[in-house]
This record gives C-alpha cells, sequence and structure tokens, in this order.
C-alpha cells in the first residue's frame, strides 16, 4: 500500500516570508525574532502532524520508539514555552503587554499534561499503547495549541506589514507586539539572553536532534544557528543517543524527506 504524507498537514504550517533571511544581520533583529519563531513553531506543528501519521502505522517492535519520540515531543514544547515565559515575555513586558500570551500558555496546559502522562504510563507500562487514545489526546492539545502559534507569529510579525496587510491578516492586536519600541541594542540584548537560556539544553539528549529532524531546510538554510561544536556534537552525539526515535521524524537531519516505516517506492 502506498501512503501519500506531507509534514505540512494535517495542522497547517506558517508561511515563511523569506527563506534567505540573514540570521547574522543585527540590523534586523525585530524581525529575526519573528523569522526564529516561525521556524520553530514549524517544527512543533511538524511533530504533532507527525505523531498522526505515524500513530497507526506503529509497528510492535517500535512502540516504545514511538513512545520515546512522542515524548520528545512534549519535552520540545515545554522547553520552548519555558524560553518564553521566562526569558522573552518578561523582557517584552517591560515595553508591550504580554499578558494574554502567557494566558493561552495556561489554557492547553492540563491537554499537554494529559498526553504527557499517557505517553510516560505506556513507556514505563503502565498502561498499553492505544492508537485511538493518543489521537485523541494529541487532538485535544493540537486544536487549541496551533492556533496559538499561529496567533502569536501574526501578532509578532506586525510591525513588518502595511495597516491594509495586518487587517487582511486578522491581526487585530497590533500595539500589543511592536518590536519596533525596542532598539537595537535592546533586541540584542534579549537575543543574547535567549542564548544563554538555551546552552542549559545543550544537555538534553532529544531538544536539539528533534528540531534538526523537524526542519524543512529549504525554508531556511542556515538555522538553527549553532556554533560549529554545538553542531558537531548533535551530528555525532545527539542523534546517536535516540537515534531509533527519529526515524519517525520528517526529515533526516541532511535534510532528506523520510517516510516510516521504511520502505521501497
Amino acid at each position: 500500500m502506498s501512503l501519500a504524507f506531507s509534514p505540512e498537514g494535517p495542522y497547517p504550517l506558517i508561511p515563511i516570508n523569506d527563506t534567505n533571511f540573514d540570521f547574522h544581520n543585527s540590523n534586523t533583529l525585530a524581525q529575526w525574532f519573528s523569522t526564529e519563531l516561525i521556524l520553530m513553531h514549524n517544527v512543533v506543528i511538524r511533530g504533532l502532524n507527525s505523531i498522526w501519521l505515524n500513530a497507526p502505522l506503529v509497528l510492535r517492535s517500535d512502540t516504545k520508539s514511538f513512545i520515546g519520540y512522542g515524548l520528545a515531543c512534549t519535552s520540545l514544547i515545554r522547553a520552548h514555552h519555558k524560553t518564553q515565559e521566562q526569558v522573552i515575555f518578561p523582557r517584552f513586558q517591560e515595553k508591550i503587554d504580554m499578558r494574554m500570551n502567557v494566558v493561552q500558555h495556561l489554557t492547553f496546559e492540563t491537554q499537554l499534561k494529559n498526553l504527557e502522562a499517557y505517553l510516560q504510563n505506556v513507556l514505563e507500562g503502565n498502561e498499553s499503547y492505544d492508537c485511538e487514545r493518543l489521537l485523541g489526546l494529541r487532538a485535544a492539545l493540537g486544536g487549541t495549541l496551533v492556533q496559538h502559534l499561529h496567533d502569536e507569529v501574526r501578532v509578532l510579525q506586525s510591525p513588518f506589514f502595511s495597516k491594509a496587510e495586518i487587517n487582511e491578516r486578522e491581526v487585530s492586536t497590533v500595539s500589543q507586539m511592536q518590536l519596533s519600541a525596542f532598539s537595537v541594542e535592546e533586541l540584542n540584548i534579549i537575543a543574547h539572553a535567549i542564548d544563554d537560556h538555551k546552552k542549559d539544553l545543550r544537555d538534553s539528549p532529544t531538544f536539539f536532534p528533534f528540531i534538526m529532524t523537524h526542519h524543512h531546510k529549504e525554508d531556511a538554510p542556515n538555522w538553527p544557528v549553532l556554533p560549529a561544536s554545538v553542531k558537531w556534537l548533535i551530528n555525532h552525539v545527539g542523534l546517536h543517543l535516540h537515534h531509533d526515535y527519529w526515524k519517525f521524524s520528517p526529515y533526516t537531519a541532511t535534510g532528506d524527506f523520510r517516510v516510516y516505516p521504511p520502505r521501497s517506492t
């Protein structure tokens, strides 16, 4: 049987405005935040899409690996939101009202916990793998979470579009996220704070491997931006620690499309 699969759905990805964006240009830091956010959010969306596609296809011998893959996805969601809540939101709050973003994170906290708990119970042998149960928990989380991921980007992008374009994109709260209120120096400080926070994530065995196998390189060939030493560790250590997880990812670490279970064309 031949299955048609695209990591672009069923949850829609967020469009990339500039696939040649220069992440090293310090004069475009406001757009850097927007582009970085889009790429990270698309990683999350592709993870949720991959769970949806692969859940009915998992071979019995791969069940434990698939559960580990699901936990890697929820762990990445946790890490991303922790960075926002501990580093980004407090600094943006100095000039922008970020309370709505914090409230939105709370709206899917229960659903995220429920998915995590089920995956952990299956991993520990306390519950059996049930495809329909997993898909139901993923749907309960995904509907609210994916809408939030799209909304957050639309608001963040608002300084880069005309009023007519903003209206067309249905961004009604433009003043909430005017990054132009920050100087280049201020945004640079925030960017460095984010980088410092992410240093703690380098010890995670799944965070960066998950990102690299859920990123479509044609969207941004040089993303994620990491020191060469960190990329070497990811490629030669990180991707091998839980190599059985990444068979469910939509891409290989080099950007090639991947399907599960592996099959000849």
